[in-house]
């Protein structure tokens, strides 16, 4: 990029220029570009110093009251495309100065030619350094004129190198742009489908938060279940225990009833055999005091038997006295026997 000279012959229009600039001093893309960084960036592409006038210039047309305010698009246009036109005007005159210059030496040069008379008389009137004095100033003035022409060269190719670097600048942009949008179209997906992974992941959790609450609940059905059976299988060997006992208590009630069916079978006998009983008194009180020394232990339980065996005396004592043939003493002696065995029961 060079300081605007001269109308632009490199194809590069301004208002191209001008949006690469402003794209150049605004990265950030945020419509709004610094004064300070517009003379860097200019100065840097062209190569020139700050203190340069033109370059003075453009900090005051960008910047008037000198206080670092940010320029929009339009406001960096405007005074942008008026720098550049005093630029081109500037550059201008100085090409009119220079070819006035030019002619004037010309012209000299010819009235020289034409009018050795005049010269011969100026020549008599001035001082014989004047032709050293010209050839110094045209000398002065062509090495100006190469100085200009070798600056003129160099912004042109500058110009030219701003351009290319411009031109890949904008591809690089453009890469850019693509690569934004393509960013911003993954982006976008990766934000869909983020959002469809957090309504999965919420119904996860949901889900997790249910399947805990069902866990917890089937733990403490599971110590309720184990703390029930706990207590069954505690009330199953208390009822074993209770059961063992039944069955002993009931093989001792099953020999007991044994034994009461042994002894009934015997009284039963005994009663049958009481005519023959009363004959052997005797023999009959020895056997009873036996059987009761025997059955001592079976008091309590033999209580019930011996008051129907009570009833039963009394109604065979009812009977035999009905008897015709039994005399009085003998009943006596019956009653008497039997009411001695009747006191032996209960004792």
């Amino acid at each position: 990029m060079s300081l605007p000279s001269a109308p632009d012959e490199s194809g590069c229009s301004d208002e191209f220029a001008l949006d690469c600039t402003f794209a150049a001093c605004d990265p950030e893309r945020t419509g709004l570009v610094q004064p300070q960084r517009v003379v860097e960036y200019v100065a840097a592409m062209t190569g020139h110093s700050g203190q340069d006038g033109r370059l003075r210039a453009l900090r005051r047309a960008l910047d008037p009251a000198a206080a670092g305010t940010a320029l929009d698009w339009a406001r960096f246009r405007a005074a942008m495309g008026a720098w550049i036109a005093a630029c081109r005007q500037d550059g201008a005159t100085e090409e009119q100065d220079v070819a006035i210059g030019d002619t004037g030496a010309v012209l000299t040069e010819d009235d020289r030619h034409a009018s050795p008379a005049a010269a011969q008389r100026q020549g008599d009137s001035t001082d014989d350094t004047t032709p050293s004095a010209e050839a110094a100033g045209l000398r002065s003035r062509a090495r100006q004129l190469a100085a200009q022409n070798s600056k003129l060269q160099r912004d042109a190719e500058q110009a030219e190198e701003l351009n290319a670097l411009l031109a890949e600048e904008i591809a690089q942009l453009q890469a850019q742009l693509r690569s934004s949008r393509q960013a911003l179209e993954q982006a976008r997906v990766a934000t869909e489908e983020l959002d469809d992974m957090k309504a999965v992941v919420k119904g996860l959790e949901e889900e997790n938060t249910e399947l805990r609450r069902q866990a917890r609940q089937a733990e403490k059905e599971q110590h309720s279940l184990c703390s029930q059976a706990e207590g069954l299988q505690e009330e199953n060997q208390r009822l074993l225990a209770e059961g063992q006992g039944l069955r002993e208590h009931i093989q001792a009630q099953a020999a007991r009833m044994a034994s009461l069916e042994a002894q009934l079978c015997r009284g039963t006998a005994l009663l049958s055999a009481r005519d023959t009983a009363l004959t052997q008194a005797g023999q009959r009180a020895q056997e009873l005091t036996a059987a009761l020394e025997e059955y001592e232990r079976v008091v309590q339980e033999l209580r019930l038997e011996t008051t129907r065996l009570r009833q039963q005396l009394g109604q065979l004592r009812d009977a035999w006295a009905m008897r015709p043939w039994c005399p009085r003493g003998q009943l006596a002696i019956q009653d008497t026997a039997a009411a001695s065995r009747v006191r032996e029961g209960q004792g």
